[in-house]
């Protein structure tokens, strides 16, 4: 495990290009999307190596049925899935699509992740997207980012397999909320807590990006998305139109 200063110095924003992969629900709501077609464009900060479709279903906002308007809300603004498997496939497939947009390759660097939870916190999910983190993390040349937009249970699975990897990634999590909100009812922790509690206590460095008054804060307006992106080229109107048609065309 590293040590503490170590870790710390993983976490400090490193200067030139990075190695990355993305794990992602990508068919959950629509800001993956934006982060992928960034990632892939930004070639002078990033080399862009993996990402991994995430699994995603919304019966853990359906547990919670004693609060109906979250559960409302929750189902006017994501995606729909019969299982995380479901979840999992649709990501998989609209991350090919995306790349496609963008002349992007998409052999050996897409793969599919885990098809259900972690059933506790010492079982991992095999998958191949697990696989390939463990590879690309013990076998590349300095830190690998992940960026994880999603619930954990790829990486947790992949800590799981092989400890060794803690040393070798530095994870940077949106999910989550802040300490002091009170509560933690969001989707990409409460759809998994068991894979959360690994990769927290696993002694990986983590860059934590809480949901509320955090990540909420970063939007974009319907005149924004007209005006610089529609019919902006085939990948820039694609993204434009998953927003607009999903939250503002009647």
């Amino acid at each position: 495990m590293l040590s503490e200063e170590k870790r710390i110095a993983c976490m400090n924003p490193p200067v030139g290009r990075l190695r990355l992969a993305i794990d992602t629900d990508t068919m959950n709501e629509v800001d993956d999307q934006f982060a992928i077609a960034w990632a892939a464009a930004s070639k002078d900060r990033f080399d862009l190596e993996a990402l991994y479709a995430a699994p995603f279903s919304h019966d853990c906002f359906n547990a919670l049925n004693e609060d109906e308007a979250l559960v409302a809300a929750a189902g006017e603004a994501n995606g729909h899935s019969e299982d995380p498997a479901d979840g999992m496939e649709q990501s998989y497939q609209e991350i090919i699509r995306i790349l496609g947009m963008m002349n992007e390759p998409t052999e050996g660097r897409v793969f599919r992740g885990s098809g259900r939870y972690l059933p506790d916190r010492e079982t991992p999910v095999d998958s191949p997207a697990v696989r390939d983190l463990i590879h690309r993390a013990m076998n590349g040349s300095g830190m690998l980012y992940v960026a994880a937009i999603a619930t954990l249970t790829n990486i947790a699975s992949a800590i799981l397999l092989e400890p060794a990897i803690t040393e070798h990634m530095t994870v940077v999590w949106l999910g989550g909320h802040q300490l002091s909100c009170g509560h933690g009812i969001e989707f990409n922790l409460i759809q998994d807590v068991y894979a959360a509690q690994v990769v927290l206590n696993s002694g990986v460095p983590m860059i934590w990006v809480p949901c509320n008054n955090v990540a909420a804060l970063l939007t974009v307006t319907e005149s924004e998305l007209r005006t610089f992106m529609e019919n902006n080229g085939t990948i820039s109107d694609y993204l434009a139109k998953t927003v607009l048609n999903k939250f503002l065309v009647p």
